[in-house]
């Protein structure tokens, strides 16, 4: 008795496993080269022998892969989707970041299916003819969304594009049959179509025409025009096509309305958009009937059917969804730490690096008036008061807003508070963190050489449109060098003192021993050198070999409170190297209602940096941060500031500054920021230029100047060190 068999059991179709994606763009989405998606689609081609095995003697055969991009649109949301093998997952994920830097790829469980009328688009000519390649416009998916004005609540399109892999060899015959179709087309002047029994029609006519010209010269001897002079030019794209990699495609148009009028209305329009690539090709629109065509489409031609929209588009299409900024998620190594940079957009908390070497770079805070500056310093200060290190604010800005809002919430054990306006918390102009307590005579020497050429740097800030002479210099240093041997914390007035008055000079020379004189006999000399003897035998002083000097501490005089600094010995002043290494916050404040001159606040700024710089390198046991509110203001002080970014590392020192722009800043300070390893954040409001500066790594992170353009208000972006040593990119919402 015969036995029925069920044929399963023996032959099986295995379908392949398909991942579904979810791309959502941004505003700064460029579409240059998606053809190379084409080249990742045509290596999933899989021979016979690849797709057909026996497994338990049952014969196995398995489809073969194809990849397919959806777009979906409707009244209110147009989005769009990749389908792709979930063998190659990973590979198209890598490749679509590679192309949209800034695209989010998002997994979901499938994709909205459209039960209406359906239409494919297929060549009007031969498939070796070539559509528009041009890629770098957004023209037809901009023509192709156009469809949305006729959709009503309810209604629905789609664009499907199934991308077939094409081998090697199936590539190289189109190529060759391309190229001799291309000489043949040339030789005839025919225009193929796509339908077989019309092409056969067109050739016989054009054997006709041959013939009849053919007769017409052997008869009345007339010479026909040479017909390789008249055939109409093909186009760059066409003969492109003739050399470049294929890859089989369908193109697949759904709809659905209330009315299959209306669907139909819906498809017209959207496959006349196909119009703006027409070129010695085009597209004409079929009911699909019974099977799908597959077109021989160059990647190029395929490249241009993948497109995310950008700027325009998205402006011009509100109902795209897409993200404002790129939402690049953050590294993990900075989900943790103690110093918090801010949230980020998913609302989760982001911290600078923890690293040893890592989190002693500097911070640079770019934007403009009102984006957060000030406000964010605040928070960040919160921080690192509550870590314990220790805080420095340099703030000479209007009202001192936010030195005193840092003030409020320091431990009083902690806070010292130098008001450069308050005559009892006065600092007088010198730096008495350098002393000297060897018994050694060189090394004090050492010392007060080096007291003088921090108050050389300090006098420089006084009308440095003008340099002082190497002379004046010198007299300048031996002055110095000469009153701080025989008194350490002696204030800058008594060294003009004695550069200025011979009785004064005369007085302190005399009180040198012999020793003391031998071991400054050069310095003697100089100081010597202004004394003036007049007719009747009295001293004078030659004021014009320091005129420059003169000139400028009398403008130093026009403020009352940096006059009595320039009179104040060191003796009562803070030991910066004793009180950064208690880990003190200090706060040093100075309203411009107070030092309306910029020379003047130039100067304070010079001193303080310079001093808490000095103790830092004397002393770096502990971790000290800095803030200097709008450090471009103050051009001596930049000088300072320079050393500090190349070396702060070494030292435990951490600087954060703030700018409207990198510009406003010195070539060589702006040098130093940049290559520093600073980390950045660019405020909501911050001018493009301060992008441009920085784009390379902004680029390479998928940033573009759109991103900055599309911040919401007190938001930043990011550029920041992480624990590799390399820069992240990311979007933050600043600390409330």
């Amino acid at each position: 008795m015969l036995k029925s068999i069920p044929i399963a059991k023996y032959f099986e179709i295995q379908s392949q496993e398909y991942v579904y994606l979810k791309l959502i763009p941004s505003k700064s989405i460029r579409n240059n080269r998606t053809y190379s998606i084409l080249d990742l689609v045509n290596k999933m081609y899989l021979n016979i022998n690849k797709l057909i095995k026996i497994e338990d003697n049952k014969l196995i055969i398995k489809t073969q892969l194809k990849a397919s991009y959806y777009i979906h649109i409707t009244k209110e949301k147009i989005n769009f989707y990749f389908i792709v093998p979930k063998l190659f997952y990973s590979k198209f994920r890598v490749k679509f970041k590679e192309i949209w830097k800034s695209v989010e790829i998002k997994e979901v469980n499938s994709i909205p299916i459209i039960t209406g009328s359906q239409y494919q688009l297929i060549y009007k000519n031969k498939d070796f003819l070539s559509t528009s390649t041009d890629m770098r416009n957004n023209d037809l998916l901009s023509a192709n969304l156009s469809a949305v004005e006729l959709l009503q609540d309810g209604e629905e399109a789609g664009i499907l594009y199934n991308f077939l892999p094409t081998s090697e060899k199936q590539c190289n015959y189109f190529k060759s049959t391309c190229q001799k179709f291309i000489r043949e087309y040339k030789n005839t002047n025919v225009k193929y179509t796509s339908n077989a029994i019309s092409n056969l029609i067109i050739k016989i006519l054009s054997y006709s025409i041959d013939f009849i010209n053919s007769t017409l010269n052997f008869l009345f001897d007339v010479k026909q025009v040479d017909k390789q002079i008249n055939f109409n030019k093909l186009s760059n794209n066409t003969n492109k096509k003739a050399t470049s990699d294929i890859c089989k495609t369908q193109i697949i148009l759904s709809s659905k309305a209330k009315t299959t009028n209306k669907e139909k209305s819906i498809i017209d329009t959207i496959s006349n958009s196909y119009s703006v690539i027409e070129d010695d090709n085009k597209f004409i629109c079929k009911k699909i009937k019974h099977n799908i065509r597959n077109l021989n489409t160059s990647i190029y031609e395929c490249g241009n059917f993948i497109a995310l929209p950008g700027a325009d588009i998205i402006q011009q299409f509100p109902q795209i969804n897409h993200n404002r900024v790129y939402n690049k998620d953050f590294p993990k190594c900075l989900a943790t730490g103690d110093i918090l940079i801010g949230n980020s957009i998913k609302n989760m908390p982001v911290y600078y690096s923890t690293d040893k070497e890592i989190s002693r770079l500097g911070r640079v805070l770019i934007g403009g008036m009102g984006c957060g500056k000030t406000h964010y310093m605040q928070n960040l200060a919160k921080s690192i008061i509550a870590k314990g290190d220790g805080l420095v604010v340099l703030d000479i800005i209007r009202d001192c807003n936010l030195a005193e809002s840092i003030k409020q919430v320091t431990p009083k054990d902690r806070l010292i508070e130098i008001d450069c306006s308050n005559h009892t918390q006065l600092q007088g102009f010198c730096y008495n963190e350098l002393i000297c307590n060897s018994s050694d005579k060189y090394r004090k020497l050492a010392k007060c050489m080096e007291k003088g050429t921090q108050l050389h740097i300090l006098l420089n800030t006084i009308n440095s449109d003008t340099k002082l002479t190497p002379r004046m210099l010198r007299y300048f240093y031996a002055a110095c060098t000469v009153v701080f041997y025989k008194n350490i914390n002696a204030s800058f007035k008594e060294i003009i003192e004695v550069l200025i008055y011979p009785d004064i000079r005369k007085n302190i020379l005399e009180r040198l021993s012999e020793s003391e004189i031998k071991l400054l006999s050069d310095e003697i000399k100089d100081l010597c050198d202004l004394d003036k003897v007049n007719k009747n035998g009295t001293i004078e002083n030659y004021d014009s070999k320091i005129d420059g000097i003169i000139d400028r501490i009398s403008m130093l005089k026009t403020n009352l409170y940096t006059k009595l600094a320039y009179n104040t010995q060191g003796n009562n002043n803070i030991d910066f190297v004793k009180a950064l290494d208690q880990n003190k916050v200090i706060i040093i404040k100075a309203r411009e209602e107070d030092f309306t001159n910029r020379n003047i606040r130039d100067l304070i700024a010079t001193f303080y940096l310079s001093k808490v710089w000095l103790a830092k390198q004397i002393k770096a046991n502990t971790r000290t941060e800095i803030f200097i509110d709008e450090i471009n203001l103050f051009p001596t002080a930049q000088i300072i500031l320079q050393d500090i970014l190349t070396e702060c590392r070494k030292y435990s020192f951490i600087p954060t500054i703030s700018l409207h722009f990198l510009d406003q800043c010195s070539k060589k300070c702006k040098n130093a920021i940049l290559s520093s390893g600073c980390n950045f954040l660019l405020l909501a409001g911050a001018d493009v230029k301060c992008f441009i500066e920085l784009k390379e790594l902004f680029n390479k992170e998928g940033y573009t100047e759109t991103d900055l353009l599309e911040l919401k208000r007190y938001h930043a972006l990011c550029l920041i060190r992480n624990e590799d040593n390399v820069y992240s990119a990311f979007v933050v919402k600043l600390p409330k």
